[in-house]
């Protein structure tokens, strides 16, 4: 198998707080991996951590064989980490939201493309809402059609994605991360309770027995 993420003998430390000590993980291709862990554990800072977006105490993060602290800027190509906050502008639309989005990845979308997502993701009659009035759910779902149009990655690092949604909703999530796996892509998510049965997930590790 090949592996795209090697986590090595990792520590993470959140204020005078130690979360992990010695963690290590194996991502490979075509693989979805949840991290299981209750709420308040720390997975969040350990997502952040393995993205490059906090420096760990000890330990080494490899992706495709190269150390993530290396100055290679098509390092941060590789991934989209979706964050348990959606990063939405609360005064701007849905649609705004994503344009802003995409312009930072200078990326564009065509506008059957935005319908047709909007429509799997039930926002069709939602673009031109703020998101201030949408509620979590709409959010969540907001972010993940930003998600769908967003240019392929090959991993995601998803950070309790399924929260706030409801059942049909995490099974059209859970189909989207199936067929990012079938495409050859990868995927760790964290959750602290059972995924919809649909997804397919390779391996589990409770994070609760790694502190």
């Amino acid at each position: 198998m090949t592996a795209v993420l090697e986590v090595c003998n990792l520590t993470v430390q959140r204020g005078r707080k130690q979360l992990y000590q010695g963690f290590d993980c194996t991502l490979n291709k075509g693989e979805c991996i949840w991290l299981r862990g209750r709420n308040g554990g720390g997975k969040t800072s350990l997502l952040l951590t393995i993205c490059g977006l906090l420096p760990p105490e000890d330990g080494e993060i490899r992706w495709h064989g190269q150390p993530l602290n290396t100055s290679n800027p098509e390092l941060h190509t590789l991934w989209h980490y979706c964050a348990y906050q959606t990063a939405l502008k609360e005064m701007w639309t849905i649609k705004e939201n994503l344009q802003s989005a995409l312009a930072l990845a200078q990326h564009s979308y065509k506008t059957e493309q935005l319908h047709h997502y909007a429509e799997i993701w039930g926002l069709q009659d939602m673009l031109d809402q703020k998101a201030s009035t949408l509620s979590q759910g709409q959010k969540r779902r907001a972010a993940l059609l930003r998600l769908s149009l967003l240019p392929y990655r090959p991993v995601w690092l998803m950070d309790e994605p399924f929260d706030a949604l409801d059942s049909n909703a995490q099974n059209l999530l859970a189909q989207a991360i199936n067929r990012h796996i079938d495409s050859g892509g990868s995927v760790i998510l964290t959750s602290h309770f059972q995924p919809p049965s649909l997804l397919r997930i390779h391996r589990e590790i409770n994070l609760d027995n790694t502190v």
